[in-house]
């Protein structure tokens, strides 16, 4: 099951893994149905991506691997030192960042 863009999410799907914030707080359990509060909540703490029951793989791309998510990290950190990493709007910036220098990463390798 791949993870697809909260964009792309509909009341009436269902969650097929715990969803996290990205400071580890649980959102949503497995197995939720999602309503649009819940899409709304889940925008609202910057959350990009879920995995979905029953949704076909549409991305073949190969993982990024944690390590390479935990050097995007250590390098877009300190660019955040300041900011309050809580802050939705920020930590969804912040997520966005990383996710993009960790694909940068991988695709040199």
């Amino acid at each position: 099951m791949p993870k697809i863009s909260l964009d792309e999410t509909e009341p009436g799907m269902v969650v097929a893994e715990e969803i996290k914030s990205s400071q580890g707080r649980m959102l949503l359990s497995e197995g939720v149905i999602l309503t649009e509060k819940y899409i709304r909540i889940l925008r609202t703490w910057g959350v990009h991506a879920l995995i979905i029951e029953g949704e076909e793989e549409i991305n073949e791309s190969a993982p990024i691997p944690p390590e390479l998510l935990q050097q995007a990290e250590h390098e877009i950190k300190p660019i955040f030192m300041k900011s309050n990493i809580d802050h939705p709007v920020v930590a969804h910036l912040y997520q966005a960042r990383v996710e993009s220098r960790s694909t940068e990463l991988a695709n040199k390798g």
